[in-house]
């Protein structure tokens, strides 16, 4: 978190204010803060170049090196597609708070709790209805 976030408000500050204070604009405030600066951290990280891995992959003679070139390439195609997913999450919780929508469950509507924005700052749904949308997935997996 960067310097400007924390001067404004603390997290025990955050955590200490009254419920009916719930997303408030000094909240709002401290999670785009937080939301802003994971997302330039993202986009840095997307941002480098992975030409190095697949050139060296390319140009190992050797069976076994050649594996690990490989394994190395495939991790950072991985790490990559995570940033991006993580990325799409961060910008969609910015919009959240451009709309007025951060901080409440997309199911139901309640509020998801400054605890578990703090944690988790893309957070869209309560730990419960998290908990039912993971039961239903799995059941509906199980059933494939």
């Amino acid at each position: 978190m960067t310097k400007k976030a924390t001067q404004a408000i603390s997290t025990d500050d955050l955590l200490a204010m009254e419920e009916n204070c719930y997303m408030n604009n000094q909240q709002l405030n401290y999670f785009k803060e937080l939301l802003t600066q994971e997302q330039s951290q993202l986009l840095e990280l997307i941002a480098l170049p992975t030409n190095g891995v697949l050139e060296e992959c390319e140009s190992v003679a050797d069976p076994l090196d050649r594996a690990t070139a490989e394994s190395e390439r495939q991790a950072s195609h991985r790490q990559r597609a995570l940033d991006e997913s993580r990325l799409a999450e961060v910008k969609k919780a910015l919009q959240r708070i451009d709309s007025g929508d951060f901080g409440f469950c997309t199911m139901t509507g309640e509020p998801i709790g400054l605890r578990r924005l703090l944690a988790r700052p893309t957070a869209n749904l309560t730990i419960e209805a998290q908990e039912r949308y993971e039961k239903q997935a799995h059941l509906l997996a199980r059933a494939a």
